[in-house]
């Protein structure tokens, strides 16, 4: 924008504004009302524009939970819940066993909720649903044996999960890798209080 453009409309405007503003001339100041305003402009040294902002790097987004970005976990959970499932039907066989005992069908349900938190994760990862293959029922054995057996798969399970969670870079599988560990260890208590009592 041009000088005359900017002051010629009303010179005694802006000479009264001015004033209000800086009642004495300054030093140095660009713009003195004693002068041509036009020259005063004009001979003013130019004030330094700010340097270029160069554009921050992209930052890479934050890892979707449970996305397609995780596909690269679906083989492990596909294992987890193997063995989620195996220890649900485990279950259910120790429950036939041991008529008297609550544990086996408590512990039958909770590996059946384990294995549906898992399969719904790997759906939403995947989507795909979780194609569980054909698992025999363990054979009946001594009670005593069957329990030391889950109590050592238990203690697996929760190490597997633990492991699983510090491969994953996806929050929400680690979050729910750990609690699952979790469970299985405080399975594993059940199950040593249980023989303690036998």
């Amino acid at each position: 924008m041009q000088t005359e453009q900017l002051f010629a409309p009303d010179r005694e405007t802006f000479q009264r504004v001015w004033r209000r503003v800086m009642p004495q001339d300054r030093p140095g100041s660009p713009i003195t009302l004693d002068d041509d305003v036009e020259a005063a402009v004009e001979t003013a040294s130019p004030v330094p524009l700010p340097a270029a902002v160069s554009p921050t790097p992209p930052q890479s987004p934050p890892v979707a939970c449970l996305g397609p970005s995780s596909a690269g976990a679906v083989p492990a959970l596909d294992q987890l819940l193997l063995l989620t499932a195996e220890a649900w039907q485990a279950y259910l066989a120790m429950g036939g066993r041991a008529s008297q005992a609550t544990l086996p069908t408590a512990l039958a349900q909770a590996k059946r909720q384990q294995f549906r938190r898992l399969a719904a994760a790997r759906f939403l990862i995947s989507g795909e649903p979780y194609r569980l293959p054909e698992i025999k029922r363990p054979q009946a054995g001594a009670l005593p044996l069957a329990i030391r057996e889950r109590y050592q798969a238990e203690q697996q399970a929760a190490l597997n999960f633990l492991t699983a969670a510090e491969a994953t870079s996806d929050p929400c599988l680690t979050d729910l890798y750990r609690a699952l560990a979790m469970e299985n260890q405080t399975h594993a208590g059940q199950l040593r209080e249980w023989l303690e009592r036998m």
